[in-house]
This record gives C-alpha cells, sequence and structure tokens, in this order.
C-alpha cells in the first residue's frame, strides 16, 4: 500500500450544498412565497455545509469540513476524462477509473470554522412544490482556502507523477464541492507527498 499527502489551494471559491434529510423536510413543507426568506437566513443555509453537530442550527465555532467523497469523485473523473495509461498498463486501452475506485481518501484538518463562511446567493430552477420557476437559493461560500488530505493506494501501483498529473487536470476541469460548471471549486496543487512508513 502506498499513502500520498496531498495539499491543495482554491483558485475559485468553494460552495456547499448538502442538502441533509432534516432540511429537505423542512423545506418541503414551505411554500413558494416562503422559501425565499427560509433561504436568506443565515441559520438556515448555514446547515447545507458539512459542520460538526449536523442538523443543529450553527452558533459559528462548528468545524467544517470537505467530505471524502467530494475529493474521490474529483480523482476518479479525472482520470476517466484525462485517459491517463497507467504506467502498469498492458494495453493503451487501459485507464486508472476502475483502479482509483479502490483509493481511500483520509481527511485531514477541518477547512475553516462555520463563522468564515459567507452567503452565495443564486436564482435556480424549481423543484417540487416550487417547481415551474425561479427561485432563490442560498448555498455556504468559503473565499479562499486550502485543504489537506491523505490518498491511499491499496495496491501501491500508481506513481506519484501519475497522482500528480490526476490531481492537476482534477483542479483546473473537475473541481469539488457545489457550482463547478460555474468554475466553483477549482485549485491547484500545493504539494504531493508519499508517506514513508516508519
Amino acid at each position: 500500500m502506498k499513502a500520498y499527502e496531498v495539499e491543495i489551494t482554491g483558485t475559485s471559491p468553494l460552495l456547499w450544498n448538502r442538502m441533509k434529510r432534516d432540511i429537505q423536510l423542512e423545506m418541503k413543507e414551505l411554500k413558494k412565497n416562503e422559501l425565499d426568506e427560509w433561504e436568506t437566513d443565515a441559520q438556515n443555509w448555514l446547515r447545507k455545509a458539512e459542520i460538526d453537530q449536523a442538523g443543529t442550527y450553527p452558533k459559528g465555532n462548528e468545524n467544517v469540513h470537505v467530505p471524502p467523497e467530494w475529493l474521490k469523485a474529483m480523482i476518479v473523473n479525472a482520470f476517466k476524462h484525462s485517459k491517463v495509461v497507467p504506467s502498469f498498463a498492458t494495453t493503451k486501452k487501459e485507464t486508472f477509473t476502475r483502479y482509483a475506485g479502490s483509493f481511500v481518501i483520509q481527511n485531514g484538518t477541518p477547512i475553516c470554522k462555520v463563522n468564515e463562511l459567507v452567503g452565495h446567493g443564486a436564482y435556480v430552477s424549481g423543484q417540487g412544490k416550487a417547481g415551474g420557476g425561479k427561485v432563490y437559493r442560498m448555498r455556504p461560500m468559503l473565499e479562499t482556502w486550502t485543504h489537506k488530505f491523505v490518498v491511499l493506494d491499496p495496491f501501491g501501483r500508481m506513481e506519484q507523477r501519475e497522482l500528480e498529473d490526476a490531481l492537476e487536470f482534477g483542479g483546473i476541469i473537475e473541481g469539488i464541492g457545489d457550482g463547478r460548471s460555474m468554475n466553483f471549486g477549482r485549485f491547484s496543487i500545493k504539494s504531493v507527498k508519499e508517506i514513508k512508513e516508519a
């Protein structure tokens, strides 16, 4: 097994939109004319971030996390779309896509505190009771960010440069978080270090 410590730095703001079950049920009960007021209340939209004590109203000092599934999906998609041929491949048609599915992401320290988040508002297509028009949505946003995490390669067949290539592609093209089609969540690599066993 190989392990790599990765540090990335945002080149665009990071958005969350983690619609947990309690939020979905709460919003389902609202009428369309009540949604705007609900969305613009910071106590509501802050709950869409991945925070400690999920489901409670944040006070401001809670930790905010980057979900590991965001990072894994970014790496898998980067390998898939860049069509990098693995160094261990026996044919030119092989890719890392299925191999990267075996990776385990260990998240590092929290990315920030709740009180560092700001709201990002935009009109989006309505869903459910609000369907048939545009509704205003607020999402938690972190304007400048750096994040550390560990990528575990259980089979140890990937070379460090191959992971670096995938992360570079992922930072430019894929991104993490919500609003990726609008270029949110883009990043550059600060460092990639293989963690040697003691």
